[in-house]
């Protein structure tokens, strides 16, 4: 959890001093995997009761947020120039 959490976080400042497009890409995508697996963590957490279901829901959904975000600027990247 501490790993992919903190993946989030170290993988989007080197996505932010990408050198390229492609390599933006490549960067943002691994924060996306990240994220998700950081919801997935969340969700363990609370089958094994550790945290509670209500404690856990804003964590998950602002993980799974983070998730669509780094997708849609993934695509986007990827995009040649000018298409929309």
């Amino acid at each position: 959890m501490v790993r992919s959490s903190g993946g989030v976080a170290s993988n989007y400042l080197a996505a932010c001093h990408a050198k390229s497009r492609p390599d933006f890409a490549a960067k943002i995508t691994v924060v996306a995997e990240e994220a998700s697996e950081t919801a997935m963590w969340f969700g363990l957490f609370v089958e094994v009761e550790l945290i509670t279901a209500s404690e856990a829901k804003p964590l998950i959904q602002e993980a799974l947020e983070l998730t669509s975000i780094a997708i849609a600027s993934a695509r986007t990247a990827r995009r040649p120039r000018g298409e929309k």
